[in-house]
């Protein structure tokens, strides 16, 4: 990486800084002024001093880790799944995927929060529900991505590569395949997202363990500086996930624009 590159990285990030600094320096004010009643909203310093002792102890980390095992077992699944049946829908099953496809949206409309008992009755209270939530949840934005992605696919481009014989196994991994990877990494990043906040709703519910089960913990025992803590590492870990997803995407980007090249 280039040094200009670098300076514009890092330019891009001061900036972006700014309105969160902001923000907690607002946050800090109001609370030390008492124009917030520190009881009910504490003030920053205070938050991120609970933080750092609930990391120091250890919890925060070991709750935190069971629920992204979780995670990402489920999320796991459902990119197996969900592109797999979507690319089997969209490439060989077209005429019945037209049957199947207004049952299927009627079951991502179902909601995920009144599906939790069912989930808890069918698979009882531990890590195989929270998968299977997790996996319930994730699996309806990346199986309609890949659909739409094969609806969307340059038909030229495929002629072009059928009239040079390629055959569909060859087909499906130099063309169809890389073609849709923006569309995969699409679904593949919201799904993350509802998965992620996902399994700390499950937590909360119907669990003895986990990041969801710790801040319900943490707010029966009513400290609310680790309860805004907690919430703001949920929410730092959700934008960590989100970026991870966009550098493997950039990478698979890459691959994207080689196997193209070589299919042309």
């Amino acid at each position: 990486m280039s040094m200009g590159k670098t300076l514009e990285n890092l330019q891009k990030l001061a900036f972006g800084a700014i309105p969160i600094l902001a923000f907690f320096a607002l946050w800090q004010a109001v609370t030390a002024l008492g124009i917030l009643p520190s009881s009910i909203i504490p003030q920053p310093s205070r938050v991120f001093t609970a933080l750092v002792n609930a990391f120091a102890q250890g919890d925060l980390l070991r709750y935190a880790a069971i629920s992204v095992v979780n995670v990402l077992a489920g999320l796991a699944l459902s990119i197996f799944f969900g592109i797999s049946v979507g690319l089997l829908a969209g490439i060989y099953l077209k005429r019945f995927s037209r049957y199947l496809l207004p049952f299927l949206r009627v079951c991502e409309k179902l909601n995920p929060f009144a599906l939790l008992p069912i989930f808890v009755l069918i698979f009882g209270i531990g890590r195989v529900e929270k998968i299977a939530v997790v996996f319930w949840v994730s699996v309806w934005p990346l199986l309609f991505s890949t659909i739409d992605g094969l609806v969307n696919l340059d038909v030229d481009t495929l002629r072009s590569a059928r009239s040079m014989g390629a055959k569909r196994l060859v087909l499906l991994r130099k063309v169809i395949v890389p073609m849709m990877t923006p569309t995969i990494f699409s679904g593949i990043k919201s799904s993350a997202q509802v998965a992620f906040f996902m399994i700390i709703a499950s937590e909360m519910m119907a669990s003895s363990t986990g990041l969801g089960w710790y801040y319900m913990k943490v707010k029966t025992a009513y400290q609310p500086p680790l309860m805004y803590g907690i919430v703001l590492f949920i929410t730092a870990m959700a934008i960590l996930v989100n970026l991870l997803f966009t550098l493997i995407e950039k990478r698979f980007s890459k691959w994207r624009v080689q196997s193209l090249g070589t299919a042309e």
